[in-house]
């Protein structure tokens, strides 16, 4: 007679202790992870700098913050003649272009209502890379409203003649003590620094790629194709490295400081920008998490850098 609501309030109590059971092993897994995090690996020997670096800055409608990025770029305490420095100004309206110019970079103008967003435009402007007689070792991916250390593209090199193919820089803050909310971003990025970033790659295990201050041999993305599916192409790129045996390292002081939000506000940079971003970011995550583990073209190269190039027009560069 009362075997139905017994079921249930069995159901209930095994549901209740799977859901917390899964949340103490993986608070468990991150707890035992974070210890690894207290200490640093030795790091390469810094020899004689010899990695061409093609630095990549994907820019929209970016004319009063590029220069800030382009400036610390031209300070970097390595070989001038080692690297140079690309913008691809993807549908501008503006005058980012003339401005990313102006401070020394080669630009290039993208038109594309279609195939839009950062990654299709990264692959775009590698496309048209490929298509002039220069030639790198590795590419190194920067935001518009960056900062970098003036020692980066030097660490990266210690970690690229060691024998690393994919290399993430330490992701700070430029703005951690505006408010609570730009301070708990910092929090978030410290933490992740450390505790997951630095102690994954203490153990040799994958850093994750965080889309800014990432550096990829450009022999790698030969080999696993640059053609993104969505709009987190930082975390689709480490996949599809971690598939391909190369496990990305993570560069501690190499530092790139990013912009966050600081207000809860319309204008400007603001929290609420920031959550809608964050959700973004948790859908196509998920949807990552799905595609990885189907052996389908998604993790394929099927695109070629000619067809990259034929997808828009684009105009020559003009330093």
């Amino acid at each position: 007679m009362h075997s139905g609501p017994q079921t249930l309030r069995r159901l209930g109590y095994w549901l209740l202790a799977a859901v917390q059971d899964s949340v103490f092993l993986l608070s468990a897994y991150q707890s035992i992870m974070s210890l690894f995090g207290f200490w640093q690996r030795h790091k390469p020997p810094l020899k004689d700098p010899v990695t061409r670096f093609a630095v990549l800055v994907a820019v929209h409608n970016e004319a009063h913050v590029i220069s800030d990025v382009l400036d610390s770029l031209a300070r970097q305490e390595y070989p001038r003649e080692l690297f140079d420095v690309y913008v691809v100004a993807d549908n501008c309206t503006d005058e980012t272009a003339d401005v990313a110019r102006a401070h020394g970079a080669i630009v290039y103008e993208r038109t594309d209502a279609v195939f839009i967003g950062k990654g299709h435009a990264i692959g775009w402007l590698l496309a048209c890379i490929k298509s002039t007689a220069k030639s790198y070792d590795m590419m190194a991916m920067f935001d518009a409203d960056n900062l970098v250390s003036a020692n980066f593209l030097r660490e990266v090199d210690r970690y690229a003649q060691a024998g690393h193919r994919a290399i993430q820089g330490y992701l700070d803050m430029k703005n951690p003590g505006d408010t609570w909310i730009s301070l708990s971003y910092a929090i978030g990025y410290w933490y992740t620094n450390r505790f997951w970033d630095l102690a994954r790659s203490n153990i040799g295990l994958a850093a994750m790629l965080g889309g800014t201050g990432s550096c990829m041999a450009m022999s790698l993305v030969d080999e696993v194709g640059w053609n993104p599916h969505s709009i987190t192409e930082d975390l689709e790129f480490t996949i599809k490295c971690v598939l391909q045996g190369v496990h990305p390292t993570w560069a501690w002081d190499a530092h790139v400081y990013d912009e966050n939000p600081s207000l809860c506000e319309p204008h400007g940079i603001s929290a609420c920008a920031g959550c809608g971003a964050i959700s973004n970011w948790v859908s196509a995550t998920a949807g990552l998490c799905g595609s990885a583990s189907l052996p389908d073209s998604t993790w394929q190269r099927s695109t070629s850098w000619s067809t990259l190039g034929s997808r828009s027009g684009w105009s020559s560069p003009i330093s």
